[in-house]
């Protein structure tokens, strides 16, 4: 049998508690890269220069905004890779994580309840979001997305929802390109560890 050539990402979440127990750890594959991701690559892909104006792309507050339109050589493009700490950059991009069940839709712009980063009552610390370097794994190439998020709230928090949001030119313009809905909750106890990962691959001829 013809083996199909695919582009995808697999989902990965692991949970350990204040001591560095494993909880949970489960691996799947995610089926919902939204329609706003197709519509970004094609902009960047047809444009002649990054400051033009191809189409507009809904940011993760709902407003309309043109893209690619790039106003200066030092703005981000597509970047999931976040190492700053201060508020609201540090969970405006990256993996992200949210409260809400409702089915994933193709034109999703947002999660449906981000939950936020601090150490206050239904708040998870965001660590750093790291994007790793390509790699071939048998028959297929890919790439890791990973953070961990912290639970300091003093209480249980359960998270139902996982995303990528991007960055683009780097202020306020914030996008999301990827939402899956977890098959199962996890409770996330407190002084626990909650870390998601994602491969986005390719498979190999």
């Amino acid at each position: 049998m013809e083996r199909k050539h695919t582009i995808g990402a697999e989902l990965e979440i692991e949970l350990r508690d204040r001591n560095g127990r494993l909880i949970k750890k489960e691996r799947y594959e995610s089926r919902s890269f939204v329609k706003q991701f197709i519509d970004m690559l094609y902009a960047l892909m047809y444009a002649m220069r990054v400051e033009d104006t191809v189409l507009q792309v809904r940011d993760k507050d709902g407003t309309l905004q043109d893209y690619p339109a790039l106003t200066s050589t030092t703005n981000d493009i597509l970047r999931a890779r976040n190492t700053v700490s201060t508020e609201p950059y540090v969970y405006s991009y990256g993996i992200v994580v949210g409260s809400d069940d409702s089915p994933v839709e193709y034109d999703d712009y947002k999660l449906g309840n981000q939950i936020l980063h601090g150490t206050g009552s239904g708040e998870l610390s965001y660590q750093t979001c790291d994007v790793e370097a390509p790699y071939l794994d048998g028959s297929e190439y890919k790439f890791r997305i990973s953070r961990a998020f912290v639970n300091n709230s003093g209480a249980s928090i359960t998270v139902k929802e996982v995303g990528i949001y991007v960055s683009h030119q780097g202020s306020n313009k914030f996008y999301m390109i990827l939402r899956d809905v977890l098959p199962s909750p996890t409770s996330i106890p407190d002084g626990a560890t909650f870390t998601v990962r994602y491969y986005i691959k390719v498979s190999v001829p």
